[in-house]
């Protein structure tokens, strides 16, 4: 083999980026740390927006929704299914327009792919990206999200936020005129990492988090610290500025754990709580082609009314609340974590239905044009599987454990990595959220779904991630 000038100019980006950080000046330092704090306040403020908002419209709709039925029953059914179709018909009218269509959907991928766009020209020239709307995308996802959302759209929020991360940095890149895509790159990673802070209130998890999903299982540490700041800072003015603690109440859990609490809940977690939020991956294709038949506005009108039928049936036929269906439902998870809400919440075949109608929810949600996460529902998935194979087990006389928040905490990791291919933020979101106590199994977990399910993501990494995937 001929080993010409050539070779040695093949270093990989992911090398010449360490280097070149490791070289970065004590002022260079300081730059970027200041725009990373930039970045960071503009991401919390807009997803905090987003949010606020969101809540805003569910109170009223849930509320207004529960008035009527205590009227009559058709016209509590009539309130929720006439506000999601407005909704839907003004989302599809949105759609119509070309500078609309990145709007709808998940929103991580189009970030994936916008990121990984900046490899090409040699991985050096930002220009491709400059050229493309920044501010304007995440203003127009803000409202799109929030006529999802805020009107009864099943899904989380999560995606949504990290493209609007990813759009701010690349923004805020461009306004400064840095000249490199390495730099850039820094920028659109720490939007995402101060998106997933703001939203999860876990900073560690949210830079890991972004690393791990850009990187396909590599980090590039210097970025990672970067990515740390940006969490922090999200993190820090949700608690400072709005008052917000942490995503769940927890109970404690000893930390000595029995065998058979470990095995069980593993069975459970792995057995049970992966494959249902995989399936999400199929259910998602399936009405992906059944929408594809619909126009435009009649197919995002069909997909709200749909979402809206499958949230009155459990409504009525189970009296489950409809927040348990439609929005977030990350109140749900905290209901089951804290024995409180609805009683229920404690019988394991009523979690099971739930699970089911929330996935055909969210399906109808998001493949008919609406701008929802799909991470969010897959957390959802694994709790709510694992809490009812915590009460199943408790109705046959095997000893589950002390608490079901130990069952939900693997199970929601145990679903996150097994579609999002981010084993080390789930594990850390266990930690964050649930205590270090709570690690043990989420760690087994997660090893056993990361080797098992690594085909299974619900995203696709962009052809260029193969070449730099490192960087």
């Amino acid at each position: 083999m001929n080993h010409g000038p050539r070779d040695s100019e093949k270093k990989s980006h992911a090398e010449l980026s360490e280097r070149l950080l490791a070289l970065d000046r004590w002022t260079d330092i300081g730059r970027k740390t200041l725009l990373v704090a930039i970045v960071s306040f503009t991401v919390w403020a807009g997803c905090s927006l987003m949010r606020h908002l969101i809540e805003i419209g569910l109170h009223w709709l849930f509320q207004t929704a529960e008035y009527y039925r205590s009227q009559n029953i058709l016209l509590g059914a009539g309130v929720v299914l006439a506000v999601m179709l407005i909704a839907g018909i003004a989302r599809g009218l949105l759609l119509l327009r070309p500078d609309w269509k990145d709007t709808e959907g998940d929103g991580i991928d189009n970030a994936l792919i916008k990121y990984h766009e900046t490899y090409k020209d040699n991985g050096v020239d930002p220009t491709r990206r400059y050229s493309e709307p920044t501010f304007f995308h995440a203003v127009r996802k803000t409202i799109m999200t929030t006529l999802t959302i805020g009107t009864g759209g099943s899904g989380g929020l999560e995606g949504p936020a990290v493209y609007l991360g990813e759009t701010v940095g690349a923004g805020w890149s461009k306004i400064f005129k840095r000249p490199s895509a390495d730099e850039l790159r820094l920028y659109q990673l720490s939007g995402i990492a101060a998106a997933i802070g703001t939203l999860l209130a876990a900073p560690f998890t949210a830079a890991i988090f972004a690393a791990e999903l850009v990187y396909a299982g590599r980090i590039v540490y210097r970025k990672l610290a970067y990515c740390l700041i940006a969490g922090l800072i999200g993190y820090s003015l949700n608690n400072h500025l709005l008052g917000l603690g942490g995503l769940f109440d927890t109970p404690e859990h000893t930390r000595l754990f029995d065998w058979q609490e470990i095995l069980l809940v593993l069975i459970v977690a792995v057995g049970f709580s992966a494959p249902a939020a995989i399936a999400l991956g199929p259910v998602f294709r399936t009405a992906g082609r059944f929408f594809a038949k619909f126009p435009t506005v009649p197919r995002a009108a069909s997909g709200a009314l749909i979402t809206g039928a499958v949230g009155l049936v459990m409504w009525f036929a189970f009296d489950l609340h409809l927040e348990h269906i439609l929005g977030i439902s990350e109140e749900t998870i905290n209901d089951i974590v804290k024995g409180s809400g609805q009683a229920i919440l404690k019988t394991w075949w009523i979690l099971l239905l739930a699970v089911v109608a929330k996935t055909f929810a969210t399906a109808a949600t998001l493949k008919s044009g609406g701008s929802v996460g799909m991470l969010i529902p897959s957390m959802y998935m694994g709790a709510l599987v694992g809490a009812a194979g915590y009460y199943l087990l408790g109705e046959v006389g095997l000893y589950a454990g002390p608490t079901v928040a130990v069952y939900v905490a693997a199970g929601m990791a145990a679903a996150l990595t097994s579609v999002a291919g981010v084993p080390l933020a789930s594990i850390a979101l266990v930690v964050e959220i649930f205590g270090s106590e709570y690690s043990p199994v989420a760690c087994f977990a997660c090893a056993i779904c990361f080797t098992a399910s690594h085909r299974f993501s619900l995203y696709v990494q962009p052809a260029s991630n193969n070449q730099h995937k490192t960087m």
